[in-house]
């Protein structure tokens, strides 16, 4: 298989100072050559996404209008530098026509560059991804991005954890529960510094070893997923779960909570209305008796349909 062993292609040191001029910026343009402009339209995505920072790269489109019958790359970044303060080149070769733009660019005092290269540039500030393959570079600098979004504050998402399996539709053990509020304490919309009940973690953890079902449900991120699609409940969904996910789980790692399955699925409301609902208050003073070690009822409020 061909690779560069297990050396490591990243400093530290430039990495840093690379996740400095992205946590500076404010408008960021990423431009990459041959397949790395598929890795700097993807990043310019994921930057928006995490950071919230305005971000763009180049398009067929808007490449061919600017490049004519010649090429586009330098016309792209003169053009990007009318509203970037950072931009960033991804590309294999320090000595190539869009380097040669960036060098100019460089002298800006108003714009930031910085060059994702396999070897450092003698003026610009480089990122070197020191490996021997073209497929390793490509690799190595996709996720040398993630790591200058992860540097900035960033929490990256987690892959979701798999639903159980066993069908749970006759059980009187299987609860939806959730987070802000009911295991916390009230907060001003701040989630990520809220205090936790650890007395009702405790509970919920017990209805976890007794073999309980435990669902979690929040409506984080439903305040701006609705700004950003207004009238799309599905995408407001999907754009919840995306960008809060990775951060929710790592919370309730930290609190201790025990549960099967983690839902973005709760819009936000002030009245929520449910045949089978009970105020949290109600739930965990019921639950005294029933999380006790030694038993495993059925909370009375409990009904089949």
């Amino acid at each position: 298989m061909a690779h560069s062993g297990s050396r490591m292609v990243t400093n530290p040191k430039q990495l840093k100072v690379a996740a400095g001029h992205l946590a500076s910026a404010d408008r960021v343009a990423l431009m990459g050559t041959g397949g790395n402009l598929a890795i700097a339209q993807h990043m310019a995505s994921d930057i928006y996404r995490h950071l919230d920072k305005y971000c763009f790269a180049p398009d067929s489109v808007n490449s061919t209008a600017l490049g004519g019958d010649g090429g586009w790359q330098q016309p792209w970044i003169r053009y990007a530098a009318k509203g970037a303060d950072l931009i960033i080149l991804i590309t294999c070769r320090i000595e190539s026509p869009a380097v040669f733009a960036l060098e100019d660019i460089d002298q800006d005092p108003d714009v930031a560059t910085l060059l994702i290269a396999p070897e450092q540039h003698p003026t610009i500030d480089t990122l070197v991804i020191d490996v021997d393959y073209y497929h390793e570079f490509e690799t190595f600098a996709l996720m040398s991005v993630y790591h200058m979004i992860e540097e900035c504050g960033a929490q990256l998402p987690l892959l979701p954890k798999s639903a159980p399996t066993k069908d749970v539709s006759s059980r009187c053990d299987v609860y939806c529960i959730d987070i802000d509020g009911t295991l916390t304490e009230p907060h001003d919309g701040d989630p990520w510094n809220a205090v936790p009940r650890i007395d009702r973690i405790k509970q919920i953890n017990q209805l976890y070893d007794n073999g309980a079902t435990i669902y979690l449900q929040t409506a984080r991120g439903y305040i701006s997923s609705v700004k950003r699609h207004p009238n799309d409940p599905q995408a407001q969904q999907r754009n919840a779960d995306y960008m809060y996910r990775g951060k929710t789980e790592q919370q309730l790692k930290e609190w201790g909570v025990k549960y099967h399955s983690l839902y973005f699925g709760k819009p936000r409301a002030s009245t929520y209305v449910d045949d089978r609902a009970s105020h949290d208050s109600e739930f965990f003073a019921l639950m005294d008796p029933i999380t006790k070690p030694e038993t495993k009822a059925t909370p009375p409020f409990w009904h089949p349909v």
